[in-house]
This record gives structure tokens, C-alpha cells and sequence, in this order.
């Protein structure tokens, strides 16, 4: 199934060869590394040392990962808004994959002053979906696009994949 999500993440993102993908919760770079040749710029953030240092390991093995960067910080709304990223890199596209309990209180409405053109919002659940719609909504975005997939046969679980624009564009 993991092929299966991949594949899914690039059909709803349209990588843009002038754009920025902001990859949060990256984890070992699964959508950083495979999505990269896609953009102008990747950047890859997570917590976890250990993850991020197998996402820098990983662009050993990956070619078009040669224009991904990764960080180790959590992923907080005070961090979110200091993430450097050059002006001249176009529009911005982020990939939120949190963890099962979602991300922290502020972060969405953080991202949303980064003005992204795209945000494809993952949830490992259903539970947080509501709130991180009707957070997202309140900040401009509209859902676009909602993709189920059960990552998981034979279990309740499903990873929820939501497509989000400003609602304007």
C-alpha cells in the first residue's frame, strides 16, 4: 500500500518544478525523498534524531533527493513560522503527517500564515479530522479532495489523505 499512498500524494500535489515542498513529520523522508524531483526545493522536518538522520542517510539512495534538505526540531507553531526558506523559491506546497493525536495546538494556524498553495493534510485516524477541517477552514483553506486508504488490512485504522487550497484560488 505504500506505493499505493505515494502514488496517491503525487497525484493530489501536482508537483510544480517551481515550488517549495515543505515536508512536516517527515520521519525518514518517504514522501521528501520520493516527491523531490517534483519541486525546487524539499525540506524535511521532523523531532526525531534518529529519523532525520536516516532521511539525510536515505538521499545516498535517492538522486532527485539531491535538492532536499532535513532538520531535527519539533514541530511547534512558533517553529513552523521560522522555517527558513529562501524568498526566490516560488510558491510553497506543504505535507502535514502528524502523529495518530495530531499536531500541536496553533500549528495549522501557523502554516496558514505561511500562505501555502497546497497543504495535503494525512491523518492516521479519523478522530482529528474534524477539528484540523474546521481549523484549516477558519484560516482560508477548502478541502479539495479527501482519499482513504487502508494502510492497514484487518484493522479499524485508515490513513486519511486531505487535499487543501486557499479557498480564494
Amino acid at each position: 500500500m505504500v506505493p499505493v499512498m505515494l502514488d496517491m500524494a503525487e497525484t493530489l500535489l501536482e508537483p510544480n518544478p517551481t515550488e517549495t515542498f515543505l515536508d512536516l513529520y517527515c520521519g525518514y523522508g518517504l514522501f521528501s525523498h520520493f516527491l523531490a524531483p517534483g519541486y525546487k526545493q524539499v525540506v524535511g522536518i521532523d523531532a526525531e534524531g534518529p529519523s532525520i538522520r536516516a532521511a539525510i542517510s536515505n538521499k545516498k539512495s535517492n538522486p532527485g533527493s539531491k535538492k532536499a534538505r532535513f532538520l531535527s526540531r519539533r514541530i511547534t507553531a512558533r517553529s513552523v513560522e521560522k522555517i527558513p526558506l529562501p524568498n526566490d523559491l516560488g510558491s510553497e506546497t506543504i505535507l502535514l503527517d502528524p502523529p495518530r493525536q495530531g499536531p500541536q495546538e496553533g500549528v495549522i494556524n501557523a502554516l496558514s500564515r505561511r500562505d501555502p498553495q497546497k497543504v495535503l493534510h494525512i491523518h492516521c485516524g479519523l478522530d482529528q479530522i474534524p477539528l484540523s477541517v474546521r481549523q484549516w477552514q477558519q484560516n482560508g483553506y477548502k478541502v479539495q479532495r479527501t482519499v482513504p486508504l487502508d494502510m492497514f488490512p484487518g484493522t479499524a485504522g485508515l490513513e486519511v489523505l486531505i487535499l487543501l487550497k486557499k479557498a480564494s484560488r
